[in-house]
């Protein structure tokens, strides 16, 4: 039995909120950084695309509601 071993990368940085395009340049500059250096599995945090909505907990869900269009758009 033959055990295969690879490089994973875990991607701890901040996507560039309510800017999809930005978001992707960022992503595949990350993805193309940690496969120069050997990963072959790359981890991104959770709602990395389009971003943790941060807004829910700035005020009521009222008040949030003005910026989920954009969010959605993202």
């Amino acid at each position: 039995m033959s055990i295969t071993t690879f490089r994973v990368a875990a991607v701890q940085a901040a996507p560039i909120f309510l800017d999809l395009e930005a978001t992707l340049e960022k992503t595949i500059s990350l993805i193309e950084s940690a496969a120069d250096h050997g990963a072959k599995l790359i981890a991104f945090p959770e709602t990395w695309i389009p971003g943790y909505p941060w807004f829910i907990w700035l005020d009521s869900p009222l008040w949030g509601m003005q910026f989920l269009k954009q969010y959605h758009d993202n």
